[in-house]
């Protein structure tokens, strides 16, 4: 009966003390109002930040390719410039204006002629 005495016991014991377990309610973790406003603040300025940075890289490459057609544009200029320099030195070779001179009736009057300097 001991057995059987020592297990009473212990149901006893264990109806007297009974454990209370203690049940910790989680509570949901909430966003206030003003964090809400916060990261909505934090979104918008990303995004004004972006659409600025996107309008400034459309407003460089906009501006390269312009810069790349004037300078195209400047290129041919100086080679059309270059042609009409050395035309100009052609035409104004002090033997062919003789030439034309002479074919046009003219004589040359050695007192009639100044040298004029290129200053």
């Amino acid at each position: 009966m001991s057995q059987f005495a020592f297990k009473h016991e212990q149901t006893q014991q264990s109806q007297q003390n009974p454990q209370v377990e203690t049940v910790q309610k989680r509570l949901k973790k909430r966003i206030t109002l003003g964090e809400k406003c916060l990261m909505m603040i934090i979104v918008g300025i990303i995004l004004v930040t972006a659409l600025m940075m996107i309008s400034n890289y459309a407003t460089i490459y906009s501006q390269n390719s312009s810069l790349s057609d004037v300078n195209t544009s400047i290129s041919n200029q100086q080679e059309v410039n270059a042609g009409l320099d050395l035309q100009v030195a052609e035409l104004s070779d002090p033997e062919r204006i003789l030439h034309l001179a002479q074919e046009n009736g003219m004589q040359l009057n050695e007192g009639n002629v100044q040298v004029v300097t290129g200053e």
